[in-house]
């Protein structure tokens, strides 16, 4: 969520709008989870003295447009226009800024993923193809990591709707916050470890409303809701990657890769000279 007018706290928001995809939204849940663990009161009826208005808006760029031209006074978009609102010709108050970033994504629930059904996993083929996939995915991040060119240039054919300097700016953006990630999500260590991932991603649809109750990893049979085995066969048939010197590499991302990365794995860069590329006002 990137909030203007010098909002810095979400309790400032109160009395306020914010943009986001709607009901049953990932950006709703998102804004729903953060306004709830902050205890700020929120409704999606209209503007209200006393909670936050969640209110279903178009694409990024019109989200962008409402927050430049006071509609509402924040929104929650996908990380591309973080580079859009980062100029100073911008992030001013001509603009209705200074902008800052509320919230992020929470790195230890799940979010997007894929899923099948038991039934067709049952099948031992259709296994090697789980594997294959998984094992494409990950590969296809290692190299946009090992090759921050060529994916700027795979990008900008896949979204050609997108400005070249927000494909540049997340080159950096996804690899130093872990959205480009050549580890795999479940077969971590720590904090990023299957259960409590597993237990995190609970919270997280209870605080947002979408569960009432947690619910049982072995729910699901045989392999549960959410299983490291096929991910594990797919890390393993890649080998290990040992993480680049790039200009994203940060003390706080090589810590990240010591913490939760099995050393079989791979592992973090040395001698390198991190920079640290942040979003503010």
């Amino acid at each position: 969520m990137i909030a203007g007018q010098n909002i810095t706290k979400p309790q400032q928001l109160i009395g306020k709008a914010v943009d986001d995809f709607g009901p049953a939204s990932e950006t709703r849940a998102l804004d729903q989870y953060w306004l709830n663990i902050s205890g700020v009161p929120y409704n999606s009826v209209g503007p209200n003295p006393n909670s936050v208005y969640l209110r279903a808006s178009g694409g990024n760029i019109a989200r962008v447009h409402d927050l430049e031209t006071n509609v509402v006074q924040a929104i929650t978009v996908d990380d591309f226009i973080l580079s859009d609102l980062s100029s100073p010709s911008v992030n001013n108050t001509a603009y209705n800024g200074p902008f800052h970033v509320l919230f992020y994504t929470p790195i230890n629930v799940l979010s997007v993923c894929y899923a099948v059904r038991d039934d067709w996993l049952s099948n031992p083929h259709n296994q090697q193809v789980l594997i294959k996939f998984i094992e494409a995915i990950y590969e296809a991040q290692r190299y946009f990591i090992l090759h921050p060119n060529f994916a700027i240039k795979y990008e900008e054919q896949q979204l050609p709707l997108t400005p070249p300097s927000e494909i540049q700016y997340v080159m950096y953006f996804y690899p130093q916050h872990m959205t480009y990630w050549p580890y795999g999500n479940f077969n971590l260590l720590g904090p990023l470890s299957i259960q409590n991932i597993f237990e995190n991603t609970n919270k997280f649809m209870i605080i947002n409303g979408v569960i009432s109750q947690p619910l049982s990893n072995s729910s699901v049979k045989p392999y549960g809701v959410i299983n490291g085995y096929f991910e594990l066969q797919a890390l393993k048939a890649l080998g290990p990657f040992n993480y680049p010197c790039q200009p994203w590499v940060n003390q706080q991302l090589i810590m990240a890769i010591q913490e939760y990365v099995p050393r079989e794995f791979g592992s973090p860069p040395t001698n390198c000279h991190p920079t640290n590329t942040t979003f503010s006002s």
